[in-house]
């Protein structure tokens, strides 16, 4: 709703000038120019058209101009194109429009997720969660312009009741199950999670409903998380001690993993939602920051573009009817691929440059630092925030990995996938804390930057380096040294301590440094 502003010049007084009137209201606010997101939403739904309807065909046996890909890319561009439409035109109509779209794509994805298809349930899962997700994200766009307190409310209910019912759905049914747990029990909680948060954080955390959703959202979390260890450990010791006289199942390896990561998940959202720590408070907010600005979109849309060249190019090494068989893990050849580590090496510094060189530019750390948090917090924060989004960007790749196996219909080994996002994990933080050491130094970006892209480009070298020393000591330094041979290492189900251990101590190190950097301005 426009607000009661004062558009007309305050009366005067003899003998008084306007200008020296106190302010008697707030300042007229204008809405966004809906031109632009309408235009691109009238382009979007072309696509969705075109797309569409080039899918339909290619489904029936007929040939289309467009084939299978061009058409998923038309889809996507055009539901991306339908998402902003719906978060920047404020109309009513529009937005009720979009209200019960998402709606739809509720009740449609909750159907095909439900119903057996040639009597084989679950088959048409794939295409369900798919508009399940779809739902989530069009309430989002809603709820970002609806001003109406009934359908607010009715939305974020809505929001709320199907996360429940989803993780409810994932975690019960995947400790009931091990065979529904991957990957419908694994991929109802994870976008239960996704549903339950977004209710809280529309919410707002000072409304009493969404933070006890929050503290729910944590026991839920770490009950599942004692659950699978209980499973996973007590078993095999029983039977250690003739507690049992046949050895139990493995059930550690995937089953009581997924569901200590996803227990795990659960807690660490609901202790980033409700905590008053500190260190959680500064993380949250760094990690907002990045999103505020558009190093998060950059970041995200180069690893989609990295990933979907990856995915492009083994799709067609699969499909190649002259190439050798790809042999498991086939997740192998997916991954390591030099786009991967390519991209790598530059989103790295476009992390990091501005974490620390920024605050000192303009002058906030001391701001900040006046506050009750000392420079270890500071530092600790910047880097965690940095480090999860660092993860955050392999997301894309998950998602390219789970169509692989859609469209392919054929299992594969998934089970290195576990080390290997061990080894991502420590060597990203090796890779984080090396960024804020150099980010501290400067309150120059680029120079920061620089000095970041210039440590990946070591690293990096010294895998390209060990054949230049044939087996000699140098080799063993040189493969301690590199994280593709770590990443290589993991992707063979191998997790070798002492590679991570350097990586780990890296970043022990940089972090160390870059807190001892800060103190240091107390001299200076």
């Amino acid at each position: 709703m426009p607000s009661r502003a004062v558009t007309q010049t305050p009366e005067t007084h003899p003998g008084s000038s306007w200008r020296n009137q106190p302010d008697t209201g707030p300042s007229v606010m204008r809405r966004d120019d809906p031109k632009i997101a309408r235009g691109i939403g009238l382009a979007a739904a072309v696509a969705i058209i075109f797309g569409g309807m080039a899918m339909a065909l290619q489904t029936a046996g007929r040939v289309t101009p467009l084939g299978i890909g061009w058409a998923t890319f038309l889809l996507t561009v055009g539901i991306a194109g339908l998402l902003f439409h719906a978060a920047f035109d404020g109309d009513p109509q529009i937005r009720r429009v979009y209200m019960a779209f998402g709606y739809l794509c509720i009740i449609i994805g909750g159907f095909l997720a439900i119903v057996p298809y040639n009597k084989q349930p679950g088959a048409l899962f794939g295409q369900g969660f798919v508009c399940l997700f779809l739902g989530l994200l069009f309430l989002l766009a809603f709820l970002r312009n609806e001003d109406d307190a009934w359908f607010r409310n009715l939305a974020e209910n809505i929001l709320g009741g199907a996360g429940a019912v989803m993780a409810i759905v994932g975690l019960a049914g995947g400790n009931i199950r091990g065979e529904f747990l991957l990957p419908y029990g694994l991929l109802l909680g994870l976008l239960g999670l996704a549903y339950v948060t977004a209710f809280i954080l529309v919410r707002g955390l000072d409304n009493d409903l969404a933070y006890r959703a929050g503290l729910v959202l944590g026991g839920v979390g770490m009950l599942a998380f004692l659950i699978a260890l209980g499973r996973s450990a007590l078993p095999s010791l029983f039977y250690r001690f003739s507690w049992l006289s046949s050895p139990p199942p493995e059930y550690l390896v995937p089953t009581g993993l997924l569901l200590m990561f996803l227990g795990a998940l659960y807690g660490l959202t609901s202790l980033a939602l409700c905590s008053d720590n500190r260190l959680v408070v500064m993380t949250i907010r760094e990690l907002g920051a990045q999103f505020y600005s558009p190093i998060a979109y950059i970041v995200l849309f180069a690893y989609v573009f990295a990933h979907w060249l990856a995915y492009w190019m083994y799709v067609g090494q699969l499909l190649d009817p002259l190439a050798p068989p790809v042999p498991e893990p086939m997740v192998k050849g997916f991954i390591l691929q030099w786009t991967a580590v390519l991209f790598t090496i530059f989103i790295v510094p476009v992390l990091t440059m501005r974490l620390l060189s920024e605050e000192k530019r303009t002058a906030t750390l001391e701001v900040l630092l006046t506050a009750p948090v000392d420079e270890g917090v500071v530092v600790v924060s910047k880097f965690l925030a940095a480090w999860i989004m660092f993860l955050f960007t392999w997301t894309p790749f998950l998602l390219f990995l789970l169509a692989l196996r859609i469209l392919g219909g054929q299992p594969f080994d998934y089970r290195p996938l576990f080390s290997f996002f061990t080894g991502l994990a420590v060597t990203g933080a090796g890779f984080m804390s090396m960024g804020v050491f150099f980010s501290s130094l400067t309150r120059n970006q680029i120079a920061s930057g620089v000095l970041t892209f210039a440590g990946m480009l070591f690293l990096t070298l010294t895998f390209l380096l060990q054949g230049l020393f044939r087996e000699s000591v140098w080799t063993g330094v040189l493969k301690h040294m590199s994280f593709i041979d770590v990443w290589f290492d993991t992707l063979d189900g191998k997790l070798v301590p002492t590679r991570l251990i350097f990586f780990g101590t890296m970043a022990i190190f940089w972090l160390f440094a870059s807190v001892k950097v800060l103190e240091a301005r107390k001299w200076t």
